[in-house]
């Protein structure tokens, strides 16, 4: 953390300073702390006005209404108004396809899912596929989960949060009609959770494994 020397405060009355650019008197946690001629002072913008200074860095012309107007980015081609007509809700995707192709393109636009997705994974299998799909609920099903357990491993009684799983006794890809209940489901750490599936693989897992799992882990802590 930049700390003002001590020498540079002392010139400052109740800790405030004048912003050069907008004129006015202002704490001095209001303004950066640089380093200038060897020591820490503070800068002589305000954060806001150096802000907006950064926004406002570079000149540029728009390429679709051909008005001026300044950016904080070096390589702009819109101005704020154009940019969300133009790329609108498809993003900066879109107005990378758009510089880069255009509709010349006869791909561009079309959107394309499953196998003419050129992303699509063929050697998984369908079971694999729906393995991977999050059903609605499931969050709600995991928060469940850890507040009944009130946010404990119920193996080794980890609880210090942020590392915790809501792991399926009957295994997720088999049992669909207990992907959301709450008594198929168990809190776990990650490391009871890694340990427990380095065992017993991720498919076809059961509850009377994790019983197994438990109790070995118990004999072993005894």
């Amino acid at each position: 953390m930049r700390i003002i020397d001590s020498s540079i405060l002392q010139k400052y009355v109740d800790n405030m300073k004048y912003c050069k650019k907008c004129d006015t008197k202002l704490p001095l946690e209001n303004f950066n702390i640089r380093m200038c001629q060897g020591k820490y002072r503070p800068f002589s913008y305000c954060k806001d006005c150096e802000r907006k200074k950064d926004r406002e860095r570079y000149n540029h012309i728009c390429s679709k209404c051909g008005l001026k107007y300044k950016s904080g980015k070096k390589n702009s081609s819109f101005c704020k108004k154009c940019y969300c007509e133009t790329v609108g809700k498809m993003g900066k995707l879109h107005l990378k396809k758009l510089n880069r192709c255009g509709e010349n393109n006869p791909m561009y636009g079309v959107q394309r899912f499953g196998k003419n997705n050129p992303n699509f994974k063929k050697h998984k299998t369908d079971e694999e596929r729906e393995i991977g799909r999050l059903i609605e609920g499931y969050g709600i099903w995991r928060d469940s989960v850890y507040k009944r357990d009130n946010y404990i491993c119920q193996c080794c009684g980890y609880d210090k949060g942020g590392t915790l799983v809501a792991h399926h006794l009957n295994g997720y890809s088999w049992c669909k009609e207990g992907r959301t209940d709450i008594e198929n489901g168990i809190t776990l750490c990650k490391t009871c959770h890694k340990q427990f599936h380095a065992i017993y693989t991720y498919f076809h897992n059961t509850k009377e494994q994790f019983e197994e799992f438990l109790n070995n882990k118990l004999i072993k802590s005894s």
